[in-house]
């Protein structure tokens, strides 16, 4: 989601430029997605979602058994209480402010008729 949030945003304009039921659903979406908490938010979920993804994976497969799995939990586990560490969270915020600003600087160059992809 956050790899396309920039098509995304440009899509909904799209959509709103045209006329519609959608058209008022799209503006609705795209002042929603135009905030920057959105955006921080949705880099927030995709740090814990994407670890989460991978062990949900890892324990769907037939050929691990239970104490392998146990152990891909508690490395997940053990993973996320590092993450939640206030100096793990305060050395992040530089980075989600840096995607923050490159996905707001392209969604306003694309708006301005410069449709070039980083």
């Amino acid at each position: 989601m956050v790899k396309h949030y920039a098509a995304i945003c440009l899509a909904l304009e799209a959509i709103h430029v045209e006329s519609g039921t959608t058209s008022c659903e799209a503006r609705g979406l795209l002042l929603t997605f135009g905030k920057s908490s959105t955006l921080q938010f949705l880099l927030v979920l995709q740090h814990f979602l994407q670890p989460l993804a991978r062990l949900n994976k890892t324990l769907q497969s037939s050929t691990w058994n239970i104490a392998s799995a146990m152990a891909a939990v508690k490395a997940t586990v053990s993973t996320f209480r590092e993450d939640l560490a206030l100096v793990r969270v305060s050395n992040a915020i530089p980075e989600m402010k840096q995607v923050l600003n490159a996905v707001n600087t392209f969604y306003s160059l694309a708006l301005k008729g410069h449709h070039t992809v980083p």
